[in-house]
């Protein structure tokens, strides 16, 4: 197999201050879960506790992630389904959420301001308060919290859902797509030539060698004229490149098989 090395820019990995943003992102989390709880339910104090315990377990395994990163590639199958998939998928959902409702916080940020500063003036205060007061607005209110509380719940659920299926089901699929490429003035020798294309395999904790193999294997069944891997061999870390290397070796084609550096391989 031939490499290439790309020569486009270098896109800086964010595996320094990734840890540190997320662990700000889950503590954000954290108050306001733990916010909504005492709020809510100030009599079930286990929510807080339960709470408390999944964050921390979640981003103590972070840390232990992060310090392992080059390592995860061999793990074994029930160490990677039993702690790895689910540590990603709750931070893969804890951040889809965190950004949203930042999303949100900052949107809502300059009509909070307005109004905070509308209410400093001794006049619309004095012209408010009878509003605040009456049973039309407290059943405004009551609404809007349990409006406001299922759009919360339906985003969680949807966010955990999706990345459950997403690490269990969706990145096991492969589809084969077939094109005919016209090129003007081509040789009469590359008419009916074929290339098989494979690109983005990422080899990490959730591209094994078992099954990055499996690609070679309907790759070679295609039995194209020439192979070409467009980058982005590994994910994050140089070890691995090892398990890519040892399936993808078994590829082959009677011109060859050629592959370019992506970002994630510089």
């Amino acid at each position: 197999m031939n490499f290439t090395r790309n020569t486009g820019p270098y896109f800086f990995h964010f595996f320094q201050i990734l840890p540190a943003l997320v662990l700000l992102i889950q503590l954000w989390l954290f108050l306001r879960v733990r916010a909504w709880a005492v709020s809510i339910h100030p009599e079930r104090r286990w929510l807080v506790i339960v709470a408390a315990t999944l964050f921390l377990y979640f981003n103590l395994e972070l840390v232990v992630i992060f310090s392992i990163r080059s390592k995860v590639a061999s793990l074994t199958p029930w160490f990677r389904y039993g702690l790895i998939y689910p540590f990603y998928i709750w931070h893969a959902s804890t951040l889809f959420i965190g950004l949203i409702l930042s999303v949100v916080a900052l949107i809502k940020l300059p009509f909070r301001a307005a109004v905070h500063g509308l209410k400093k003036i001794p006049a619309i205060q004095h012209s408010l308060r009878p509003l605040t007061l009456g049973p039309r607005y407290a059943s405004f209110d009551s609404s809007r919290r349990i409006f406001l509380r299922h759009v919360t719940t339906g985003m969680t659920m949807v966010s955990f859902g999706g990345a459950t299926a997403g690490i269990f089901i969706g990145r096991k699929g492969h589809e084969l797509t077939e094109t005919q490429i016209g090129i003007k003035n081509l040789p009469l020798e590359f008419d009916g030539f074929t290339i098989g294309l494979v690109s983005d395999v990422h080899s990490s904790i959730f591209m094994s060698r078992a099954e990055m193999a499996d690609y070679v294997s309907v790759l070679n069944e295609l039995r194209t004229d020439m192979v070409v891997i467009p980058g982005d061999f590994v994910n994050s870390t140089t070890a691995e490149v090892y398990p890519f290397g040892e399936a993808f070796s078994g590829l082959h084609a009677p011109y060859g098989v050629f592959g370019v550096m992506g970002n994630h391989d510089l």
